[in-house]
């Protein structure tokens, strides 16, 4: 039976609620600077990522990355202001930006609806869309160069002054994280460091009120000491983009040349020492491993393309791997 609901507060949330593992998202959102949804390998948005629109904190450079990185088709139209979109069986038209204020701060109307004559008409415009003269392809070089306009400080849009609700969480990220022995020099370092890393640690876990402790009842002194370290150069990529409570997959290739993989643990904090940087985490009690090739027969079956010595986010694609770790 098709469905009608009109959305008039907290309607990213509960679109973002709604497309979890619905299938790939096809959308236009005028204005984008907060991600909501997460647009991942598969999916298509088009937004209005004109110099205009960036130099006036409409739409983010850094959100927009975000997506391409992880695989998301992004394009962008001057002057459009259309919010449209698709995933899975839902349909939802209406006035909301994807932004941090959109639908909780500002009054909104949003349909939100599961009737297939709508869906054709919203897929049609977005191929219509598609072919607009001045539409330009987002990708990396596109993102370098607006990653370094200027951007006029302060909200772009106006805020209501009461019934304000919060912004919920953003999810916690899975990354797949690969690592190899350490050199001695570097083993002697960590050695070295640990008294300094655990005070971090116990830090983190004393202030981790919802955060997800690995299975763990509380912070207790005992997992200060079962907290862990992978070393990374200060360079890293992926340091950038970490945040507390997120989930890391370790793949870890020993000595002998032989690799496996741990199940999911949280990831807590970075610290910076002497040109290293210490990524502490911590597993879940009694976690268990899995040999490389078993990870690796579960991850072809999902047709995804993470390797042994991969370091990245996981994407949809990826996300049944996590359910299978979550067993070991």
């Amino acid at each position: 039976m098709e469905s009608v609901q009109l959305l008039t507060s907290n309607t990213w949330p509960k679109l973002a609620e709604l497309s979890k593992n619905s299938g790939p998202i096809k959308a236009a959102i005028a204005y984008v600077t907060a991600a909501h949804i997460g647009f991942q390998e598969g999916d298509l948005l088009v937004c209005d990522a004109s110099d205009k629109a960036i130099r006036g904190g409409m739409t983010s450079a850094a959100v927009l990355a975000e997506f391409v990185r992880d695989g998301a088709q992004v394009y962008s139209i001057p002057g459009m202001h259309v919010k449209m979109g698709t995933f899975g069986r839902y349909t939802f038209i209406g006035s909301a930006n994807m932004s941090a204020t959109a639908g909780t701060r500002t009054l909104e109307a949003s349909l939100l609806t599961t009737d297939v004559q709508v869906r054709s008409s919203v897929l049609g415009n977005l191929d219509e869309l598609l072919k607009d003269p001045t539409r330009s392809r987002v990708d990396d070089a596109f993102v370098k160069r607006i990653a370094k306009l200027p951007v006029a400080s302060g909200s772009a849009w106006p805020e209501r002054k009461s019934d304000v609700i919060p912004d919920p969480p953003p999810a916690p990220s899975t990354w797949w994280v690969s690592t190899k022995p350490l050199s001695s020099r570097a083993e002697r370092e960590l050695i070295a460091q640990r008294p300094e890393l655990a005070k971090t640690a116990a830090k983190v876990l004393r202030s981790a009120a919802g955060l997800s402790l690995g299975g763990r009842e509380d912070a207790s002194v005992a997992n200060f000491e079962a907290v862990e370290h992978i070393v990374f150069a200060t360079s890293a990529r992926l340091l950038k983009h970490l945040r507390c409570g997120d989930i890391l997959i370790v793949c870890h290739t020993g000595a002998g040349g032989r690799a496996t993989v741990s199940a999911p643990a949280t990831f807590l904090a970075t610290e910076v020492r002497n040109g290293r940087a210490y990524v502490l985490y911590l597993p879940r009690p009694d976690a268990g491993t899995v040999a490389w090739s078993k990870a690796r027969a579960q991850l072809q079956k999902i047709g995804s393309t993470i390797t042994a010595d991969s370091v990245r986010r996981l994407t949809k694609r990826d996300s049944p791997i996590l359910r299978y770790l979550d067993a070991l």
